[in-house]
């Protein structure tokens, strides 16, 4: 059996034709997220309110999943990585059809850094079809080491006056720490400060991102 993904689009137009081409799906999880506006918070609601309408026929299980906000990647990803970890990469199909241009790059590196399988409906075509996606199946190395991945996740977690108190918190050597912040802020994982002896900088998006992949499937 098959477990489909899929991001919320505002019709259910292009989530039916994905489930009954797979066949043998007995799960859907359906990502949404809320409007930045009350009038689009309305219309997200009414295509949710829409798509759990035309699945009922289904004799399938769906699951939706409400995103926090509707253009955060790194939280988004976290959500999805999660999902597929839990229902297992080779069960799942992964539909990119459907939401903000945010969650369709965040369910794209999902499916690269998983190897899940991806399709799309194409939305220009008259004949609802979906289309497989070729997505590699990425294995990169990390630039997260595990004593990295703590420096990081103290940044991301606390505001520390000084790397010796960082150097404290993640027992470490603040010789150590300052390599790893000068090896991080190469990667444009933390953003430099003047002085980074002094002055701890801040995690980046990126590395924020990178921390919830390094989380999910623990050092490549």
């Amino acid at each position: 059996m098959t477990t489909l993904l899929s991001t919320l689009g505002f019709t259910p137009d292009k989530l039916l034709p994905a489930v009954i081409a797979i066949g043998r799906v007995d799960k859907v999880v359906i990502y949404h997220a809320p409007g930045e506006t009350p009038a689009k918070e309305t219309s997200a609601r009414r295509a949710l309110e829409n798509v759990l309408a035309a699945l009922k026929g289904f004799p399938l299980r769906v699951e939706p999943r409400r995103l926090p906000h509707p253009w955060r990647v790194p939280e988004m990803l976290e959500a999805m990585l999660e999902d597929i970890r839990r229902e297992r990469p080779d069960h799942c199909v992964f539909n990119l059809t459907g939401g903000t241009k945010a969650m369709a790059v965040a369910a794209t590196l999902a499916c690269v850094l998983t190897g899940t399988r991806a399709i799309y409906v194409p939305e220009e075509s008259p004949d609802p079809k979906p289309v497989p996606l070729p997505l590699p199946a990425l294995r990169l190395t990390s630039p997260l080491s595990d004593r990295r991945a703590r420096v990081l996740r103290a940044l991301v977690e606390t505001k520390y006056l000084s790397q010796a108190a960082l150097a404290t918190a993640v027992k470490l050597a603040e010789s150590t720490v300052h390599h790893h912040l000068r090896e991080m802020r190469r990667a444009s994982l933390v953003e430099p400060t003047a002085d980074t002896r002094k002055s701890p900088p801040r995690a980046t998006e990126a590395g924020r991102l990178l921390l919830r992949i390094y989380d999910s499937f623990g050092p490549r």
